[in-house]
């Protein structure tokens, strides 16, 4: 009786030695590409550092603005560049 899918796990490692993928970081060759876009490297990884990239950018801007108005108006209240 034969259901028809793989049941089969994927190599983790890649075909290497575990003693060359053992660290602190992942190792390049180590592990195994993103299938699901919650996985690492996947879609929504990517897309949530993309969002959080935008927002800081996003709080930069209003930051400057906020400086360059603040001077704006100390100025104008001394009397500097009427």
């Amino acid at each position: 009786m034969t259901s028809g899918t793989d049941t089969t796990i994927p190599d983790p490692l890649g075909g290497n030695n575990v003693n060359q993928c053992v660290g602190l970081l992942q190792k390049p060759g180590c592990g195994s590409e993103p299938v699901l876009s919650g996985d690492r490297g996947g879609s929504m990884q990517l897309v949530t550092f993309g969002v959080l990239l935008a927002a800081m950018v996003f709080i930069g801007v209003r930051i400057a603005r906020a400086v360059i108005n603040g001077d704006r108006a100390k100025d104008k209240a001394a009397g500097i560049n009427d």
